[in-house]
């Protein structure tokens, strides 16, 4: 069994970390627009590089 470093297992942890907040925020804003009433933001709306002037 192959055996991970520190600092390999911090980054691990990390990348886990971020996923599951992003995760958890997708989730967050599409209940929120769902119980104000909103149509629920689509997945092009969480990328910042896909903004329309």
């Amino acid at each position: 069994m192959a055996k991970i470093s520190g600092i390999g297992a911090f980054f691990i942890i990390v990348l886990f970390v971020v996923l599951l907040g992003t995760a958890a925020w997708i989730i967050y804003t599409h209940l929120r627009a769902r119980r104000l009433g909103l149509p629920t933001p689509t997945l092009a709306s969480y990328n910042p590089q896909n903004r329309r002037a």
